[in-house]
């Protein structure tokens, strides 16, 4: 995963991957933010499908554990996760994400996860491209 900094100057970043035919990847953006106003101002993406073809994504902010949600007994808690995008089918896609801004958020966002499926395709892989900044 990406690791971004939140106390520097943001740039673009472009990743390029393959959907196998019936399968789904998750893409995390990993955010190194103590709360939600240390986080960027503001996360812009744009996924596209090459070969004018589809899939469906949907984005989440996954939060950081606070210290009562994890005790000896039961260290590792699954993060919770904030929906970001509803699940879309298409071949492009926009978005930003403004963590200081998002009341939804309980705790400081550890990492942006973008959800790609291609599950309803069982015959065509797919190429993705994204770009985050």
């Amino acid at each position: 995963p990406l690791q971004v900094s939140c106390h520097r100057q943001y740039m673009a970043e472009r990743f390029r991957f393959s959907l196998p035919a019936g399968g789904r990847q998750d893409h995390e953006l990993r955010l190194d933010c103590n709360d939600r106003s240390d986080c960027p101002l503001v996360l812009r993406w744009s996924a596209v499908v090459l070969d004018e073809r589809t899939v469906e994504l949907q984005v989440f902010a996954q939060l950081q554990s606070t210290a009562s949600e994890t005790t000896p007994s039961a260290p590792s808690r699954t993060p919770q996760r904030v929906q970001l995008e509803r699940a879309a089918c298409g071949g492009r896609f926009v978005g930003s994400f403004t963590p200081s801004n998002d009341r939804r958020l309980a705790s400081a966002v550890q990492a942006v996860v973008f959800s790609f499926s291609n599950a309803f395709s069982w015959f065509a892989a797919k190429e993705v491209e994204l770009v985050t900044m």
